[in-house]
């Protein structure tokens, strides 16, 4: 078997080892093998451990950082490669930090014009406070007076 480490091509000759797995686990095994376009079982497991057997899993990074960040509760596709989930991150931590620019303001000044006239002052686009709004006025977090005052809940 040809295995690539780096840029170097090395030969690395199979032992065979015989592993017992339950029914319910061989078909998740046949199912990722299928949809993972791999070739066999012996592909999938021996792939499986190379990312598992690092100093650390990878999908244990992925989740170390999402959880450290309050974002695992978060639709993420764990299968980003880390650099991606990084990115992520930096996004959404983003996101919040404009949700709580807005949410603060409101609380010292519900008048629309101003919120937006404040938002702009910290260095966020008009647009993408009227965005920020929204997103909070459909999340329930805040909620608008007829009068186009915002009040949080």
């Amino acid at each position: 078997m040809s295995n690539h480490d780096g840029d170097v091509m090395t030969t690395t000759r199979k032992y065979p080892v015989s592993i017992g797995f339950t029914y319910e686990l061989l078909q998740k095994i046949d199912d990722k093998v299928e949809s993972s376009g791999l070739k066999s079982r012996s592909q999938l497991v021996e792939k499986i451990l190379r990312e598992n057997l690092d100093d650390e899993c990878i999908q244990c990074q992925k989740m170390e950082k999402l959880s450290v960040n309050n974002m695992l509760s978060l639709p993420v596709d764990l299968g980003l490669p880390m650099p991606k989930i990084d990115d992520y991150i930096a996004e959404r931590l983003e996101v919040r930090s404009r949700e709580k620019i807005v949410l603060d303001i409101i609380n010292h000044d519900s008048k629309l014009e101003n919120i937006l006239e404040r938002v702009e002052h910290l260095g966020v686009p008009r647009e993408i406070g009227i965005m920020v709004i929204d997103r909070l006025c459909r999340s329930g977090l805040i909620f608008q007076h007829p009068k186009n005052q915002f009040y949080t809940t």
